[in-house]
């Protein structure tokens, strides 16, 4: 099929070229076809029936084979002084016994007749597998009897390892040997009969072989008389080939030229060589190629610069695109783009193809043409300078054109792509406007979250950062469960204004609440109550012992004070916050409420503490009780609520989920809505490792100081352990460094352990110097 598509893609293009060679090809090779296909048929069935024959020769020389050994034994075993030991048995019995007694034998009436008569008899006695006896009289009542080996009998070691052979007889199946592999077989088989000479039915000799080995010839011969006959046919095709293409080539070159060129193969060209008219009609139709080749690529130029005016995003690579458009549509060697600064003066922005020496005359060309209401053409330079306003009708900058002698079509053409440039750059100039005040709100935002606290003044500009970081290691990493993760631009964009937009919500949480130091915390810190409560305790056990207080002081009972001491610097120490309280001293918490009763300034007797501060006193972790804590949670609602107002572009329509999924855990455990892991964008799981991270590193904290970097690394694998945070993404941030990364930056040299300071050195810390101040 490749060759007979080679030859007529080579030499039969066209329909005539096709018409002649089938022609010739049919009155030359019929003939010739139909006589190979009469002696393929004759020579193959020949060569079967020879193959056939030949199984039947071997299944017969083996059947004679093994009666002529039958014969051998006999003669043997006939002779008067045979004995186990005769060196001619050893291998052709497995057993020999003599003197046997034929009356414990089973034989019937014609066996018995055959012993009888002298002859030998040969029996096969069934089992699994059939036994071989040759039987001789050697007297009235005693008989030889020899149990024969198959092997010596069947000459099995002499058999070919292809060849299958089974010997069968009324018994069954005396001998076989099968075939080493699966396939289709061809068998012959041939019957000895052995009645007349040892009484016994006839022996069936079948051999069996694998029928691409018996017809082995067969398929020499096919694959050689094929090879000739295809090759005849081949050289007969191509000579007529050969003939057809030097007659019908041109014509068939024309055709096919025409076909590309009509499949939009514009750089198509016949390139016919001669004198004659067909070489003509080639060079008209190769000029007529080539101006349609220019004309598309005029339009696909321009098509170029419509697309790269509605997708480039890159200001640099738009006017490029454009100047490159320009000067091919036009033929111009040089172009240039000159933009006007913020200071109102031109400068260059692009330049394609002028030398140094020209770029003096296009500036003074480019700032004459900016004053004049219409292009300038200036014929002796072949220069052609384009104005370029925006919607205002303000001077912009000039798209200049040089190097070529331009018509007014391509002055047309130019000014059309000058002012969709002055459209472009407009609009690049508004969008970056606009980007630069968005961020600028949101830079507000941030600061007005910030100063609401001393505490957090830091965490939404520092998580925006850690952030980033994360995102470029996840990005980057090419190993694990992220190595084929990746950010767009816009995501990435996204994602830093989620982060820094995460906390808005705060400003709806009470500053009490979010400063809250210690468990008493609300406008003022009520251990001072406290405090004063102890010692108005401690009065009246003063005053209950009697006399004057600095009298009383040592006939007090001192135990009733120590322990009233002891209460106080207790509450005091469970007054501030922490990562866990015991139980145990919950309970204490409670115990000292009960114990401990004062009178206040009505006279009335009241508790010691009140259940608002037994509750407080008794939280578990940190210093903000479930109330409390609520509110902070709801800083996250109130986050989504207001993002979500606002008429993002699209692509931030992402940036309420992403904000809003910074407390979410991988096991659904988080808020405010639940979510599990794959129901958190990739985008969220960042934003929630760096919140995590920044919290537990940040030295602001009103409730713990900042931690080192492996206590902080030890419980985000804790946490992931716990499904708080994503497992890959914190794989990929510790591998990555990114812990080292930011803590080289922004946290304070105490924070970093001893045994993590080199690897922080190499990521750029500077340790403080020793004795510094």
């Amino acid at each position: 099929m490749a060759l007979g598509g080679w030859i007529e893609g080579r030499f039969l293009r066209s329909k005539i070229a096709r018409r002649v060679f089938a022609v010739v090809v049919t009155t030359a090779l019929l003939p010739i076809s139909l006589f190979a296909l009469v002696t393929w048929i004759s020579t193959s069935r020949q060569l079967e029936r020879d193959a056939q024959a030949r199984l039947r020769r071997e299944a017969k020389q083996l059947g004679m084979g093994a009666l002529e050994r039958l014969l051998l034994l006999d003669a043997a075993l006939a002779a008067p002084s045979v004995a186990p030991s005769d060196p001619f048995l050893t291998g052709k019995l497995r057993r020999l016994a003599i003197g046997i007694d034929p009356a414990g034998l089973e034989l019937s009436p014609s066996e018995r007749a055959q012993l009888a008569s002298g002859a030998p008899l040969l029996r096969v006695v069934r089992g699994a597998p059939p036994r071989i006896e040759l039987l001789r009289q050697r007297g009235p009542r005693e008989l030889l009897r020899a149990s024969v080996e198959p092997h010596y009998l069947f000459a099995a070691d002499a058999l070919r390892a292809n060849a299958a052979v089974r010997v069968e007889s009324e018994a069954g199946v005396l001998f076989e040997q099968t075939l080493g592999a699966e396939g289709e077989t061809a068998s012959e088989s041939w019957e000895v009969f052995l009645r007349g000479a040892f009484g016994a039915p006839a022996w069936r000799f079948t051999i069996e072989e694998p029928r691409s080995a018996v017809l082995a010839p067969l398929a020499h011969f096919r694959i050689s008389f094929a090879l000739v006959a295809l090759g005849g046919l081949l050289l007969v095709a191509l000579s007529t080939s050969i003939l057809v293409r030097r007659s019908l080539g041109p014509v068939e070159v024309l055709h096919a030229a025409t076909q590309r060129l009509a499949q939009r193969d514009y750089a198509v060209r016949a390139n016919l060589v001669g004198d004659d008219e067909l070489a003509a009609l080639g060079a008209s139709f190769d000029a007529m190629a080539a101006r349609i080749e220019r004309h598309v690529g005029v339009m696909q130029r321009l098509n170029g610069v419509g697309i790269a005016l509605s997708s480039e995003r890159e200001i640099d690579h738009l006017l490029r695109s454009i100047l490159e458009g320009a000067k091919y549509v036009t033929n111009a060697a040089v172009g240039a783009f000159y933009l006007l600064s913020d200071d109102d003066r031109l400068e260059r922005r692009i330049l394609s193809g002028a030398d140094i020496a020209n770029e003096e005359t296009l500036q003074a060309l480019a700032e004459r043409a900016l004053g004049a209401s219409e292009s300038q053409h200036e014929r002796a330079l072949e220069t052609l300078s384009l104005p370029m306003r925006n919607h205002e009708g303000s001077f912009i900058g000039v798209l200049q054109l040089a190097g070529a002698a331009f018509s007014d079509a391509d002055r047309a053409i130019a000014e059309s792509l000058a002012s969709q440039t002055a459209t472009a750059l407009t609009k690049d100039r508004l969008a970056r406007e606009f980007r630069a005040l968005f961020e600028g709100l949101i830079q507000l935002i941030v600061s007005a979250i910030d100063e609401k606290s001393p505490y957090t003044g830091q965490h939404c500009r520092r998580v925006p950062i850690l952030t980033e970081l994360i995102a470029d290691a996840a990005c980057a990493t090419r190993e694990g469960a992220l190595k084929d993760f990746t950010l767009s631009e816009a995501e990435r964009y996204e994602l830093r204004i989620a982060a820094l937009l995460h906390d808005c919500g705060k400003v709806t949480t009470p500053v009490h609440v979010q400063d809250k130091s210690t468990k008493l915390e609300a406008i003022v810190d009520r251990i001072e109550l406290i405090d004063a409560r102890f010692e108005i305790l401690r009065r009246d056990a003063l005053l209950a012992a009697g006399g004057s207080a600095r009298s009383q002081a040592s006939a007090a009972p001192e135990a009733l004070l120590r322990e009233l001491d002891a209460d106080r610097e207790f509450l005091r120490r469970a007054n501030v916050g922490g990562e866990f309280m015991e139980a145990a001293a919950q309970e204490r918490v409670r115990e000292i409420a009960a114990r401990w009763r004062f009178r206040d300034a009505s006279g009335a007797e009241r508790p010691l503490l009140d259940a608002d501060e037994v509750e407080n006193l008794t939280i578990s972790r940190g210093t903000l009780n479930a109330r409390e804590r609520e509110l902070i949670n709801h800083h996250v609602v109130a986050s989504i609520r207001m993002l979500e107002q606002l008429p993002y572009p699209r692509a931030l329509r992402g940036v309420p989920a992403i904000a809003g999924a910074h407390h979410e855990r991988m096991d659904g455990r988080g808020y405010p809505q639940g979510l599990v892991r794959n129901q958190i964008s990739m985008q969220g799981r960042i934003l929630g490792l760096a919140d995590v991270f920044e919290a537990l590193t940040a030295k602001d904290r009103p409730y713990k100081p900042g931690m080192r970097l492996g206590r902080v690394v030890s419980i985000l694998r804790e946490m992931s352990d716990e499904g708080h945070i994503d497992p890959d993404l914190l794989e990929t941030f510790l591998r990555e460094k990114v812990h080292l990364r930011y803590a080289s930056e922004y946290l304070d040299p105490e924070q970093i352990d001893d045994e993590l300071l080199d690897e922080a050195i190499a990521l750029g810390f500077t340790p403080p110097v020793a004795g510094a101040i």
